[in-house]
């Protein structure tokens, strides 16, 4: 009886504190820039990424969010697998804005670790060769009820990113 009362303590103040006002996105960016490394041009790739935070309740109240990105496949767009491929691992944190009661602005700074993958007689390869940059990105979120849409961009990829967010 002790563990469920210290558990659903534990729950109940992390929903009223920490992530009061939560929410969780997942994001899709279809036009990442392929880059040069190691001396092999790769080609453009996509990325998801999933984005958690808090969005204060009422205007101009500030939250906070973070977000994890990353290639998901190796594949172009027609399905089948490419010669090379660049992969992004991007990690990105900072503060949401309540601009009114239904749109949330947000900006923050990250870092974007990146990897070539290569492909010879359908055995997948990576290059030894990475960049690490910073990645400065913002956007902005339109709420309704518990739904939105979500709209950002990522510098170090070049990349506008959209998708669907969930507040809990």
């Amino acid at each position: 009886m002790k563990k469920i009362t210290i558990i659903g303590l534990t729950a109940l103040a992390l929903k009223t504190s920490l992530f009061a006002n939560g929410f969780a996105a997942l994001l899709y960016a279809p036009g990442a820039e392929g880059k040069e490394l190691g001396g092999q041009q790769f080609d453009d790739t996509n990325y998801i990424k999933l984005k958690a935070g808090t969005i204060g309740s009422k205007s101009m109240e500030f939250g906070y969010y973070a977000d994890f990105g990353f290639t998901f496949n190796s594949t172009n767009e027609n399905g089948t697998s490419s010669d090379v491929k660049y992969n992004y691992y991007i990690f990105n944190a900072g503060p949401t804005l309540a601009i009114s009661e239904n749109i949330v602005v947000y900006a923050g700074v990250g870092v974007a670790h990146q990897r070539g993958v290569y492909f010879n007689n359908g055995e997948e390869f990576t290059t030894e060769d990475t960049k690490t940059e910073l990645n400065i990105n913002g956007g902005a979120m339109l709420t309704y009820g518990d739904y939105g849409l979500v709209a950002g961009y990522d510098s170090a990829a070049k990349a506008a990113n959209f998708g669907f967010l969930w507040k809990f």
